[in-house]
């Protein structure tokens, strides 16, 4: 597992989620490492800011 991405392309939302639940599964089954865990929660921290974010191209909303 890598840590925070800091690489010009970025990887994707889904590359992101699959990373995170890769460890999210090991966990259920009381496998992951401490920082196998600590990777994951970096990796659902990244999706949800990419989520939230709106690229700086956010529309107003139509009355």
């Amino acid at each position: 597992m890598g840590g925070v991405f800091h690489s010009p392309n970025p990887p994707s939302s889904c590359s992101i989620y699959r990373a995170a639940h890769e460890v999210e599964s090991l966990s259920t089954h009381s496998r992951a490492t401490t920082e196998q865990l600590r990777g994951a929660m970096v990796h659902y921290r990244a999706l949800f800011d990419e989520l939230l974010s709106d690229g700086g191209g956010a529309q107003p909303a139509r009355s």
